[in-house]
């Protein structure tokens, strides 16, 4: 976070399903139990900050990437019900 409160980087995770709980086949089933996990950086614009003029930060660049082939490191995932 910046001064102002924008967020300049931020991480995003979607958990797939429990392994062996989807009725799906195949590759459907894979995409189904996969983590998908997403990082973003944001750059804003500089503050304007004068005597008769005010102005914060806007968003002004967005890089997001897609974080592939993460090993699950969580053991209470992979249990069995």
């Amino acid at each position: 976070m910046d001064g102002y409160g924008n967020a300049l980087t931020s991480v995003a995770i979607g958990y797939g399903r429990r392994p062996g709980l989807s009725g799906l086949q195949g590759d459907d089933r894979d995409k189904q139990e996969h983590i998908h996990v997403t990082y973003t950086e944001n750059q804003v614009t500089n503050a304007v900050e004068e005597v008769d003029l005010y102005r914060v930060p806007l968003p002004c660049e967005v890089r997001t990437y897609e974080l592939i082939e993460l090993p699950n490191l969580s053991p209470a995932y992979n249990q069995p019900e």
